[in-house]
């Protein structure tokens, strides 16, 4: 009988406290340690009271829904993928929108760099591997077609292994307006600026002074060194990205186990509507420089600043990091960092379900090792 008595007191004393609690901010409220304690002890109390029927059923009712309410919509989840089956085709299957990716049980997910188009040499490296492979087994006379000869007659194999190492070598060294400039300079250097050459610049190729074409080649020299250095920016920052097709609830929960190798790139996780993922919000990571990370809002109009993380965030440390993004029913999102708040934000522009998430990265070297999507059923 004292136990009964006990339990009813402290279900009264509980009561009043978790009336209290319900009146507090819903965020505070959900992230709180001391709230979910309180929680349990409260469902562990009205267990004992319906066994021991120390209180009103009808009472001991409305408190579990009282209980429910105060927790907030109960996730499940509606996708995990730690990509140890080494595809991305099936389960979940994912969809390449830009880009390239690769798979592995070891690494996860990395987006594959694109790389230069391929140049003479290169294409030549890989005849002289079999011009090789064949000087090997027939001899340095075996007769071959050459691949750097007019005509393309038959030739030695031997020469033509020359002449082909000889292609290669010039193709790694200067440009031929590098070279033409380095000539220019010689007979100004023997013969004074006003020497008269022809110019490959102007039209009709009249001749020039040797001092006046000088300068013109340096500008086209620093305009081929210019056009490179772009070339290789826009490599380097070649974005890819891929998504898969998920019915997600307006509240979720998104978890990524990430490694960053890599500063000065971007990956972004986007919680998209519509089939042509042009709406939703973006959380993204900014590697070794500020702002760390982003909240984003994105539409039709473009894509607007939520929230930033004003700080560089260094994780390019090898080591496997979890980010964590989350939206509750009221439309309060939040990230989290290994555990420790980053970022919150609050934000009602989308009140109806998502349609998937999309994974992109511009630049950079990551791996995402996992990826799960959380959600209200």
């Amino acid at each position: 009988m004292k136990r009964v008595k006990k339990i009813g007191i402290l279900l009264a004393a509980l009561c009043f406290a978790l009336a209290g609690t319900l009146m507090w901010n819903a965020s505070v409220r959900a992230a709180s340690d001391q709230g979910m304690e309180l929680v349990e002890e409260i469902s562990e109390l009205i267990e004992e009271a319906e066994k021991s029927r120390a209180a009103d059923p009808k009472f001991l009712n409305e408190l579990r829904q009282a209980l429910d309410e105060y927790q907030g919509p109960k996730f499940v989840e509606l996708m995990k993928d730690d990509f140890h089956d080494g595809n991305i085709s099936r389960n979940p299957r994912w969809n390449t929108a830009e880009g390239e990716f690769t798979v592995s049980q070891r690494h996860g997910l990395m987006a594959v760099a694109p790389k230069p188009e391929p140049s003479e040499a290169d294409a030549l490296a890989e005849t002289l591997k079999e011009m090789e492979a064949k000087k090997a087994d027939k001899g340095r006379y075996t007769l071959v077609q050459s691949a750097t000869l007019n005509g393309k007659p038959y030739v030695p194999v031997g020469e033509e292994i020359e002449r082909i190492q000889a292609v290669i070598k010039a193709e790694g060294g200067p440009s031929e307006m590098e070279n033409r400039l380095a000539q220019l300079r010689e007979i100004r250097e023997n013969s004074g600026r006003y020497t008269l050459v022809q110019s490959i610049f102007l039209s009709g190729k009249p001749s020039v002074p040797v001092g006046d074409e000088i300068e013109r080649t340096e500008q086209a020299v620093e305009k081929e060194k210019a056009e490179k250095a772009a070339e290789m920016a826009t490599l380097a920052k070649a974005r890819a990205e891929l998504f898969t097709n998920l019915a997600i609830s307006n509240a979720f929960s998104v978890q990524l186990e990430l490694v960053s190798r890599e500063r000065g790139g971007r990956i972004e996780v986007d919680i998209f509507q519509g089939s042509r993922r042009n709406s939703g919000y973006r959380l993204a990571y900014n590697a070794g420089v500020s702002p760390g990370f982003e909240i984003l809002r994105f539409g039709r109009s473009g894509a607007r600043l939520l929230a930033a993380h004003k700080q560089v965030v260094n994780l390019e440390d090898g080591y496997r990091h979890r980010l964590l993004f989350a939206r509750d029913d009221s439309g309060g999102m939040s990230l989290t960092l290994d555990g420790r708040a980053v970022l919150q934000v609050s934000d009602r522009s989308f009140r109806d379900p998502f349609a998937g998430i999309a994974l992109a990265t511009e630049g950079g070297d990551f791996a995402v090792r996992e990826v799960s999507v959380l959600g209200v059923k």
